[in-house]
């Protein structure tokens, strides 16, 4: 029997469209990925009404309402919770691109036709598995126009995650019966789940709102769209019958149900590794995986180092959000994870095991995650580590800065000369060169007072008080930040970062574009400001109850007027 799939051309359609028109900023054309104007912020109170109320009554303006696709991770979990207790192939879909940081940003989610061949291909292999084992996920298994109908609108329902309308369920009904009458009940099923996994309804998460308004220019989410939104934000996959239900039965259309639900979808289990993949992304921890370093001047640096590099910087993540719930934790927090490998490296004595162990590290050497071996070496290369890497990911990450490239023009011009007598560390070779080369100071002048504060840490993150005999020099400083005078070192720089409204400010603008998929605009100052407030207070500081103010933030809940 050759497989009709009667949804593939209208997904295309709808996916190139997406690609062109439905992407982007609405109303705000001054939006930028590369951060809010000025970077500065914090000075809202953090609680989730009065964060809402102070920036509506600033002429909030949604700025964009990107059409998100299910992302590779999205869609893997999702299939897997349509169809519970079956065996299903491989579900890898194409990656996306990363942008601003994320790889779920609409803006980085290619339409393709091979994409949507991958997407039919996918479909196939799923409604083969699927077919053989309806005992485990369909409501009835009886060779009748009944039986596949129900089994049709059912996984339909569940898939698009709201409850059909008249003329889709009429559709769907009609489909199965054709189908089984051509091609018998067994097959009938199968097309109808390759039906539903290739519709756009499906694969795109579309969001038209309600006749709620907020303020003058949106309209709020539906209950079912919340549900959806809070879903895949905190568990990545489609929401559960809980969730429907408070969305069938209006919970959803206020901020306190919103709340709620979100309060005990942060409780499950499966929220964690979630959300703190959002910290790991925005640390930028998937660089480790292409780290590549010299064998002769680090033979130590092997597969299984960077592995444990990455899942130790992780665990540090993972503490501080989960079970400290504090900023300060994650900012200056003098602890780590290490085995026998990684102890040589954070200079504490072997474990004697090859898990991962909980260890307290010298205060005057490590203070939070910017002062972890797996952050820091991710910004090594070659022979050595890259102070102007760690500058650009300190600007780029904590304070919302761009850097932006270099000039084109400068970048084959012969380098000039240094005096060798004159260049002892890493530092010295850095500095001098940006000295001698006038287009080179601008820029770096913000670059290398931010990266030299880490000159303590070698290309893998071992502290070090000298470099080729040399005593080795960490101060810096931040001139295009909220941080004033001279930085002595990585620790310091720990410590004022963890109390810079400016730093505070970017991370939530960092949360901010994670939650919704999309890059900040000029129209979301108010909102990103206001969340941050709460990381400053020293009696509660908690960075899950950021989380839990920014689903009841007017961009997480409503979308523009169409």
């Amino acid at each position: 029997m050759k497989r009709t799939h009667w949804f593939a051309i209208p997904m295309l359609a709808c996916a190139a469209l997406a690609g062109w028109s439905c992407q982007g900023n609405i109303g705000d054309p001054g939006a930028s990925g590369g951060g809010l104007p000025g970077g500065n912020g914090g000075n809202g109170n953090g609680g989730s009404g009065n964060t809402q109320n102070a920036c509506i009554d600033a002429v909030f303006q949604s700025s964009a309402a990107p059409l998100r696709r299910l992302s590779p991770t999205e869609y893997r979990n999702s299939v897997t919770d349509l169809f519970t207790g079956v065996t299903l192939p491989s579900l890898d879909t194409a990656p996306d691109t990363r942008v601003d940081g994320f790889t779920n940003n609409a803006s980085g989610q290619s339409a393709s036709s091979l994409g949507v061949e991958l997407y039919v291909k996918l479909s196939t292999g799923v409604a083969d598995a699927a077919a053989q084992s309806l005992a485990s996920w369909a409501p009835c298994s009886d060779d009748s126009d009944a039986c596949v109908g129900q089994i049709a609108t059912g996984l339909a329902t569940r898939a698009y995650r709201r409850p059909l309308d008249s003329n889709e369920e009429s559709r769907l009904t009609s489909f199965a019966a054709t189908a089984r009458a051509d091609h018998g009940f067994d097959n009938a099923v199968r097309m109808v789940i390759s039906a539903v996994l290739e519709s756009p309804l499906f694969l795109f998460r579309a969001e038209f709102g309600s006749n709620t308004p907020v303020g003058d220019k949106a309209v709020r989410l539906t209950g079912y769209e919340m549900a959806s939104r809070l879903s895949y934000f905190f568990l990545e996959t489609l929401p559960d019958d809980e969730l429907i239900t408070a969305a069938r039965d209006g919970l959803l259309d206020s901020d306190d149900g919103v709340r709620t639900q979100a309060e005990r979808l942060m409780a499950d289990p499966n929220a964690r590794p979630v959300l703190t993949n959002f910290l790991a992304e925005w640390l930028r921890l998937y660089k480790i995986d292409g780290l590549s370093l010299d064998p002769n001047t680090f033979p130590e640096f092997d597969t299984q180092l960077k592995a444990d590099l990455k899942e130790s910087a992780r665990l540090y993540l993972d503490k501080a959000l989960w079970e400290d719930d504090s900023w300060a934790s994650l900012m200056t927090g003098s602890y780590g994870f290490v085995n026998d490998r990684l102890a040589p490296l954070f200079g504490v004595p072997a474990p004697g095991t090859d898990e991962l162990t909980y260890v307290d590290l010298p205060k005057d050497q490590r203070a939070g995650i910017l002062t972890q071996p797996g952050v820091l070496s991710s910004t090594s290369h070659g022979l050595r580590h890259s102070p102007i890497f760690r500058g650009v990911t300190l600007l780029s990450s904590f304070l919302c800065t761009p850097t932006g490239p270099a000039d084109p023009k400068n970048l084959n011009k012969e380098p000039e000369k240094v005096d060798p007598g004159e260049v002892c560390t890493t530092r010295d070779d850095v500095a001098k060169t940006h000295t001698v080369r006038d287009e080179c100071q601008d820029c770096h002048r913000a670059i290398d007072g931010a990266g030299f504060t880490f000159e303590n840490y070698d290309a893998l993150g071992r502290y070090r008080d000298t470099e080729n005999g040399c005593s080795v020099d960490a101060s810096g400083s931040l001139p295009t930040s909220d941080v004033e005078g001279e930085i002595k070192d990585g620790v310091d720089l720990s410590q004022k970062l963890a109390q810079s409204p400016q730093v505070a400010a970017c991370m939530s603008e960092h949360l901010f574009r994670y939650a919704l998929g999309r890059s900040v605009a000029n129209a979301d100052t108010c909102e990103v400001q206001a969340l941050a407030g709460n990381l400053l207070e020293s009696d509660d500081d908690s960075m899950q109850n950021l989380i839990l103010n920014l689903v009841t933030t007017p961009s997480f809940v409503s979308r523009p007027k169409l």
